[in-house]
């Protein structure tokens, strides 16, 4: 019998469940589902949005069907909040099940698959983002940002790969988990690199650095996933968009934190001399400008911050403020 999990020791039985299969309820999961036989959790299913994640079945019930009969419920549950597009992140054991209820395989390694369902493939989807790009260069390099907010160490990335080759995608990450919206990251960038005339600033996507394919990005959280998330984003990069948009170079800046030193040596070995590793400018990063802007200390945020920005990052940064007060 299918149910769904709504008291906090009902979550507590279905973490242990998972744990046996190197699967956690993670942040941002606002689903459940779990099936039980003779009071004994058996198998279980989340999601979180239109994102089918810790689908995992006991073995000794593996067989009857139990997995494609959760798919199926989450499934439906998903369409009926209104979404006609769904992703599942899985264990590659799975894959099968997924692809038999008509998923689409985006990518999978060893260990993990990322699926879709839709009418639009990944394929479909980036051959039409692109067939509106015109680029009269092959040598096209790019940088994948978030830029929360832009700081004049992203902008120096930028620059350098504006220099070094005819033309630069700069991928703004189009994921709303940042204290900054997509909106106001991506206008801020759109400023900054306005003196570039061969940068073309882009959304990145849900297939870049998302929820689906490098959550560990958004919840900053030590996890042995990380490599396998790293695999799967830079897996996709260079199977699609290195191939839609003809990228040869991509440009990241040196990492400190753990995680993304995970995803930047992952990068390293898949993408190899096609990955530019550029020095850290004067150890500047976006948390130390948050950091100062939620210490009230403006002014010094503004230190770390590209000239040309300056004037609509304060202003932003006040309708936040009010934002905040008038709740």
């Amino acid at each position: 019998m299918i149910k769904e999990a709504i008291l906090t020791e009902e979550k507590q039985k279905i973490a242990t469940f998972l744990f046996q299969f190197e699967l956690e309820l993670e942040k941002g999961i606002d689903l459940t589902l779990y099936y039980e036989e003779n009071g004994r959790i058996v198998g279980t299913i989340s999601k979180e949005g239109y994102i089918i994640k810790c689908l995992a079945v006991d073995k000794t019930f593996q067989g009857q069907n139990i997995a494609s009969k959760l798919v199926s419920e989450i499934v439906s549950r998903i369409i009926y909040e209104g979404n006609d597009y769904y992703q599942v992140f899985t264990k590659k054991m799975y894959r099968d099940t997924f692809l038999s209820l008509g998923f689409s395989e985006i990518f999978s390694t060893e260990e993990t698959s990322v699926l879709e369902c839709s009418s639009n493939t990944i394929d479909d989807f980036l051959e039409a983002n692109t067939r509106r790009l015109t680029f009269y260069t092959d040598d096209i390099a790019c940088v994948v940002v978030n830029c929360n907010p832009i700081t004049r160490g992203h902008l120096y990335l930028i620059e350098k790969a504006s220099k070094e080759h005819d033309h630069v995608l700069v991928f703004v990450l189009e994921e709303d988990k940042s204290y900054f919206t997509f909106q106001e990251r991506m206008s801020l960038v759109f400023l900054a690199v306005k003196h570039l005339n061969n940068v073309t600033v882009l959304p990145s996507t849900r297939y870049m650095i998302s929820s689906l394919t490098f959550p560990s990005y958004f919840i900053k959280e030590e996890t042995k996933k990380n490599y396998e998330y790293a695999k799967i984003d830079t897996g996709i990069f260079k199977k699609y968009f290195m191939k839609y948009y003809k990228i040869k170079y991509r440009y990241v800046g040196e990492e400190t934190s753990e995680i993304m030193k995970i995803y930047n040596e992952t990068l390293k070995e898949l993408l190899k001399t096609n990955l530019i590793v550029v020095p850290r400018l004067d150890s500047i990063s976006a948390s130390k400008v948050r950091e100062l802007i939620f210490e009230s200390k403006l002014d010094d945020a503004l230190e770390y911050i590209p000239e040309s920005v300056k004037k609509l990052l304060v202003n932003i940064i006040k309708s936040k403020e009010l934002e905040h007060h008038s709740l």
